[in-house]
């Protein structure tokens, strides 16, 4: 539920009591003793309390070593990854993925871990024969937890391959294609044959894999694995959809020999192979569904305090394939229909939209969505009705300097675009552009009516903050507003303010004149 602003000044006035309290119009040294850290407890209970990053304490391969002279090995990674959290629990590891590159990005695997016991993440991947020496490294990982806190590139660690020299490094060729000219879907899906010659030259290893891909005009494709046949021919069928007729083409063929070496066919070098259209008879379904009616309601809802859902019900019509899926959304929130009478190709669909109390929504009267997919993949998007829905306010306020330069003694200042509080010397820092080292100095805070108010209790709408000794003329420093741990600056509904990214156009900085 909503923090309302007196409970919110009585906790901040609690948390004084235990430190300097900001009096009207006066400024405190960042020598001072700290201020305790904030209570979560003032925070909106929407708010995930976890304003630090997971941690990549190590990175194995296990095995550290392989060679892959006479054939494929299989490698686990593994990364130790605890999330200590800050100010409040630690909201968990989420998601993790890794690349693993070889040298000069000619071999690679990128990995999706799985949580395994305690604080570890695991994958494996598979080094392929031929693959060459050298150490194989760490690429881009992206690792979070649940409050979206990115934990720092994980340490370097290497795996090392030994491989023979590969017995040759000439790429396979097709030597010749063949597939179906005409391939019926007018009943049920059909199938297109096709047929690849290929070639690996005097002395090779041999082809082993062929891949093709056959595509619509309309951008429908598919691919499938074609067979070994023997004498390097490779044969197979590819079921190719009911509903989807015309021209199709090969737009690619993919090549590998037991070498390792690969070879991929397209555009031109495809149309050079010769004739690689074939025709699909049947009915074509190039419409999308058609909404015949609907109802929505309620069209009033209040999800302050708790969940509510609104019920679409949809009544659509899809002559050929028939509707396959249809989904309901309300801003962020996504609700899917299930067929609740009829067909496929006439039907009645119901479902409903659940719009909980933490769901950041924007404005008060918002449009009720759906969309509606054949089973070709024809799409029908339509708006509704809109629904008039009263919800916290979760958005959080944002930051601003008007002025970006200042002289050795400053001041220089920060405006929040909505009432905040709870600045101290723990929730806002000031270093140097880059650095990690504060900066000493004390802040000064005034209300939307240039008023001036305790810092920590508020409400502030401009803060300004001078340094205790003059800053070096062309120096760069940084402000920080709820640094790593922390999350003491909030608004008056208890939202931590925004920080401001790498993207923004006015990032909390400032040089000295």
């Amino acid at each position: 539920m909503p923090v309302s602003m007196a409970t919110a000044v009585r906790a901040w006035v609690a948390v004084a009591a235990a430190g300097a309290l900001l009096g009207a119009g006066a400024s405190v040294p960042a020598s001072a003793a700290a201020a305790a850290a904030p209570d979560t407890s003032y925070l909106n209970p929407c708010v995930i309390p976890d304003n630090a990053p997971p941690t990549v304490e190590s990175v194995t391969f296990s095995p550290s070593a392989v060679d892959v002279s006479d054939g494929p090995r299989d490698v686990t990674l593994t990364m130790q990854i605890p999330d200590a959290g800050g100010p409040g629990a630690a909201s968990g590891v989420h998601h993790a993925t890794v690349s693993v590159l070889a040298p000069g990005h000619s071999f690679g695997a990128r990995l999706e871990l799985e949580h395994g016991d305690g604080d570890a993440w695991s994958g494996t991947f598979t080094v392929p024969q031929y693959a060459g020496t050298g150490d194989w490294t760490l690429g881009p990982a992206y690792i979070f937890d649940h409050a979206g806190n990115y934990a720092a590139p994980p340490p370097d660690t290497s795996l090392t391959v030994t491989s023979a020299a590969p017995p040759e490094t000439d790429p396979p060729s097709v030597t010749g294609l063949s597939v179906s000219r005409t391939v019926d879907a007018s009943s049920h899906p059909g199938t297109a044959h096709v047929v690849v010659q290929t070639s690996d030259g005097e002395g090779g290893s041999g082809v082993e894999e062929v891949r093709v891909r056959v595509q619509h005009t309309n951008d429908h494709q598919v691919a499938g694995t074609l067979a070994d046949e023997g004498d390097g021919t490779f044969a197979g069928d590819l079921r190719i959809p009911r509903w989807v007729t015309g021209t199709w083409k090969v737009k690619e063929i993919y090549l590998r020999d037991r070498a390792g070496n690969t070879r991929d066919y397209r555009y031109r070098w495809v149309r050079a192979l010769g004739d690689t259209a074939f025709e699909v008879t049947g009915r074509n379904d190039a419409a999308a569904p058609v909404l015949r009616h609907h109802r929505v309601g309620p069209r009033r809802l209040d999800v302050r305090r708790h969940a509510g859902s609104v019920t679409v019900t949809a009544h659509l019509l899809d002559a050929r394939s028939g509707v396959a899926e249809v989904e309901a959304g309300i801003g962020w929130a996504t609700g899917r229909l299930t067929r609740v009478s009829g067909t496929p190709q006439e039907g009645i669909w119901r479902g409903r939209v659940r719009i909980s109390p933490c769901l950041r929504l924007l404005g008060h009267r918002l449009w009720v969505s759906l969309d509606a997919r054949d089973r070709v993949g024809n799409l029908a998007d339509e708006l509704l009705a809109r629904v008039r829905i009263r919800h916290q306010d979760l958005r959080p306020p944002r930051a601003g300097m008007p002025v970006h330069r200042t002289g050795p003694d400053g001041p220089v200042a920060v405006t929040f675009d909505e009432p905040v509080h709870g600045l101290d010397d723990a929730s806002v820092v000031v270093r140097a552009y880059g650095g990690t080292a504060t900066v000493a100095g004390s802040w000064a805070c005034r209300d939307d009516a240039s008023a001036a108010v305790p810092c920590r209790t508020g409400p502030v709408s401009t803060a300004k903050w001078t340094p205790d000794e003059p800053l070096p003329a062309g120096s760069t420093y940084e402000i920080v507003l709820n640094p790593t741990g922390n999350l003491g600056v909030v608004d008056l509904n208890g939202i931590p303010v925004r920080k401001p990214g790498p993207d923004d156009d006015h990032p909390l900085t400032f040089g000295i004149e």
